[in-house]
């Protein structure tokens, strides 16, 4: 899985990935419902050029 794969995966279902020692619904749960395809492209676009 690519570090892109794994952000939209993480982003539209969040529970896919918990680190072990952390709870599951964490995160907020329905930005896979309420950002388009795109956004969420947009928003791993971003997150990949972090350091």
């Amino acid at each position: 899985m690519t570090a892109e794969e794994y952000l939209h995966q993480s982003i539209v279902d969040p529970n896919a990935f918990v680190v072990p020692g952390f709870p599951k619904g964490q995160m907020i749960q329905n930005f896979g419902k309420i950002l388009t395809e795109e956004e969420i492209n947009d928003l791993v676009a971003f997150l990949l050029t972090l350091k």
